[in-house]
């Protein structure tokens, strides 16, 4: 099939879960026969390029004049150019999202939707107003003429059928992929590190939504362990992110965001993955530190947490600081549960977060989609 993904930005590594899930599935794509692209508005760049000649992925770049009033993005030259059979839009509540969509209800080119989350009921919260009249005259309208959706975890079907009850297209759950070959060949961990335990978290510093007060109030109450937390300060939050570092503690440590290699010999001088979203999709993150056998941490509001009780994969703990301290203090004085974690996490991630098992999931979607 030729594939158009919508919703990426121009490279790979960015401190962002959906830029990353998508450059994944397309490379995954690429890797088992599909003809692949990314739709950008700008130049690549150097970075891109090399990364686009490794996978084999398409960017096309659309001239900013095709953006503006009076231009179909889908008529740009690199567009028909490319004869895709399907697009497959990433996130929701981008309005250049909508007009994409509504140019190929025009051009009968058929398109899927993929949330990746943002429809849990604490994002609908977040601008509430704004998001309410956005929704009721553009958004489920795009969401009611997608020919599917596709779910990162079970929970999220429920968002989808509150958001749009009457919905009559497949909804399907496909997991986003990871690196399992990079990740998997990690020593697994099965003693502590060290006598001073280290706990890291990658990702965004969005204080609310990633749960870094809630990070630094549990650090607070372990003084003998260590957190290093790996991301980026983004701009909407920057203010709320420096008013907290204020209260940092001597334990909690600020890294730059890490990639690749680096991301792996990170989690290899870790003892335990954490992570305290008040809400998440997903958490790419925490795949990979379940492929690389690294111990898990994640809280009870997140959609991966009802997978984690069903499989016993990890620790799960509230969004009460002392409580989670607490759980996690236990946790680290039980070398053998942290090892039963860790292979079991690393089996379900292995089977599970597979990039071609996936690929191979969204063929059949996309053939279901276009069928139904």
């Amino acid at each position: 099939m030729n594939i158009i993904h919508v919703g990426a930005s121009s490279h790979p590594n960015g401190v962002n879960g959906i830029n990353a899930a998508i450059w994944a599935v397309a490379a995954a794509q690429v890797r088992t026969g599909h003809r692949v692209a990314i739709l950008l508005t700008s130049d690549a760049g150097v970075p891109t390029e090399v990364e686009m000649a490794k996978s084999g992925i398409h960017l096309l770049n659309v001239p900013w004049r095709w953006w503006q009033p009076g231009h179909g993005l889908l008529s740009s030259p690199a567009v028909v150019g490319f004869e895709p059979h399907m697009l497959h839009i990433h996130s929701v509540f981008v309005p250049l999202h909508a007009r994409i969509c509504a140019e190929a209800r025009h051009l009968k080119i058929p398109y899927v939707l993929t949330p990746h989350g943002g429809l849990a009921p604490q994002v609908l919260k977040r601008n509430v107003i704004k998001k309410s009249v956005y929704s009721t005259l553009v958004e489920r309208t795009q969401f009611r003429n997608a020919k599917g959706i596709s779910i990162v975890a079970p929970a999220e079907e429920e968002d989808i059928r509150t958001f749009i009850p009457l919905y009559a297209g497949p909804i399907a759950h496909i997991p986003n992929p990871i690196d399992v070959n990079l990740l998997a060949g990690i020593p697994r961990r099965l003693t502590r590190m060290s006598n001073r335990p280290k706990l890291i978290y990658l990702g965004r510093f969005d204080v609310l939504h990633k749960g870094i007060d809630l990070l630094f109030a549990v650090a607070a109450a372990l003084p003998n362990v260590e957190f290093h937390l790996y991301g980026r300060n983004p701009g909407p939050t920057k203010k709320i992110f420096s008013d907290l570092m204020r209260s940092k503690g001597p334990n909690v440590f600020i890294e730059k965001p890490v990639f690749g290699q680096a991301k792996a010999q990170a989690m290899m001088a870790a003892d335990l993955y954490i992570q305290c979203s008040r809400w998440e999709g997903f958490g790419i993150s925490v795949a990979e530190a379940m492929a690389a056998g690294l111990p898990v941490v994640i809280s009870d509001t997140m959609r991966l947490a009802p997978v984690f009780r069903d499989h016993d994969l990890g620790l799960v703990v509230p969004l009460d600081a002392e409580a989670a301290a607490d759980k996690i203090a236990d946790a680290l004085n039980r070398p053998a549960k942290l090892a039963e974690w860790s292979d079991k996490s690393r089996r379900y991630a292995v089977e599970n977060f597979n990039a071609t098992k996936i690929s191979d999931a969204y063929l059949r979607f996309y053939q279901l989609a276009i069928g139904s």
